[in-house]
């Protein structure tokens, strides 16, 4: 398994045997990245920077609901969840997506923008690997982010959706969310 981070919430994720996925595509003007061929879109929501399937390419399947797909060797399933605090008032609803392939579980959390019910922890289940917004304003902020990333427990956890040079959003940074992490002791 491989992944590359594409930028923004965007990531490429390679099985072994060659399936590739995108999840959330964004727009050039959001952060320059590389456009790239796949099998599988994910989209965690239907925003403009989460959702823009112009900027893959090949032939894919998109993924946009919790509903679960299997693709060769490939399991994905969403988990239901919000864009904000208040069950999705403000900004709408969210998809965590988990992916179980060449033995490994990964979750990517999208706009996740609260703390996660015990019911969505269960559904989400052990990972290996935790893609998490950080940014704030959005999603999740610094803070949230830690509490969010020890809810999970992850072997490996790897922030997203964060201020960047280059990047449109005024977000808070990684360093940010690294330095709360240090608090709570989870490093």
């Amino acid at each position: 398994m491989r992944y590359t981070y594409l930028g923004h919430s965007s990531f490429l994720l390679e099985s072994d045997s060659g399936i590739r996925i995108v999840t959330d595509p964004y727009p050039q003007t959001v952060f320059a990245h590389p456009i790239v061929d796949c099998d599988v879109v994910t989209v965690s929501h239907h925003h403009f920077d989460h959702d823009d399937i112009t900027q893959v390419g090949g032939s894919f399947r998109v993924a946009d609901t919790p509903k679960p797909l299997t693709i060769g060797d490939v399991r994905i399933y969403g988990v239901p969840s919000f864009h904000d605090e208040v069950m999705g008032a403000k900004r709408g609803d969210n998809i965590i997506y988990v992916f179980e392939f060449d033995g490994i579980r990964i979750a990517h959390l999208g706009d996740l923008g609260h703390l996660l019910t015990d019911d969505q922890i269960a559904a989400i289940g052990k990972l290996d690997l935790l893609f998490i917004p950080v940014g704030g304003t959005y999603t999740l902020d610094p803070q949230k982010a830690a509490l969010v990333t020890r809810q999970l427990n992850a072997k490996k956890t790897v922030p997203m959706h964060y201020g960047t040079e280059g990047h449109s959003f005024k977000l808070k940074t990684d360093k940010d969310y690294y330095k709360e992490l240090e608090i709570f002791g989870s490093l």
